[in-house]
């Protein structure tokens, strides 16, 4: 099974899986699990049908058994029946896993590339756009859509204007970090530390709070 990397963090347990096996593999590999078939077969494309396969073939090698996995309105995902908390991302060839007893958590995953440098002026704020690493703007601006997702997927809310109610404190773009965040959509204006970890093939977001 090609588990690349898994890792514990403040008590949450979280997984990376390189998408790389036919849908037969993964099939094969969640043979004796329930898993959902109606929404499985909701998707036309192959590498969505893979990515949502991979998710719970990842949650399996995680915790040696699936849980059964539903959505809320929103379309957060939880656990039926394990009283643990999750949160999921996927990529092109990438899928990411966290596993916490923390109520509040979110995780992300991004391929690298400069589509969301091109689009930086739809979610990110003047101050952010102002406090760019400019030796390298692709990977600052992949780093800060995927830190973004991730406290949207850990507020659990929809109606979020990513550039003026999710903001990120200036950081250094390195190989991992920590980034303060704090967020605006609440009456609470809560604050955040999201971790951070570049590879050559992605960037990896995540939150336990």
């Amino acid at each position: 099974m090609p588990l690349i990397n898994k890792f514990e963090k403040d008590n949450s347990t979280i997984g990376i899986w390189k998408i790389e096996e036919e849908e037969s593999s993964l099939m094969n590999i969640l043979s004796e699990e329930k898993i959902d078939k109606d929404k499985l077969n909701s998707f036309t494309s192959l590498s969505r049908r893979k990515e949502f396969l991979s998710v719970r073939a990842l949650i399996k090698s995680m915790l040696g058994f699936l849980p059964q996995i539903d959505y809320h309105s929103q379309g957060k995902p939880f656990f039926k029946d394990f009283d643990y908390n999750i949160s999921i991302s996927h990529t092109k060839g990438f899928a990411t896993v966290i596993i916490s007893k923390s109520e509040s958590i979110g995780i992300d995953i991004e391929q690298l590339g400069d589509r969301a440098f091109r689009i930086k002026d739809k979610f990110l704020s003047e101050a952010e756009i102002k406090a760019m690493d400019e030796k390298n703007p692709s990977l600052y601006c992949c780093i800060c859509w995927s830190a973004k997702e991730t406290l949207f997927k850990a507020l659990g809310c929809t109606d979020v204007f990513f550039d003026e109610m999710l903001l990120l404190s200036p950081f250094l773009t390195e190989s991992n970090g920590i980034i303060n965040a704090s967020e605006k959509r609440t009456l609470d204006n809560m604050k955040f530390k999201i971790n951070y970890q570049t590879t050559n093939d992605f960037v990896l977001t995540y939150l336990i709070s």
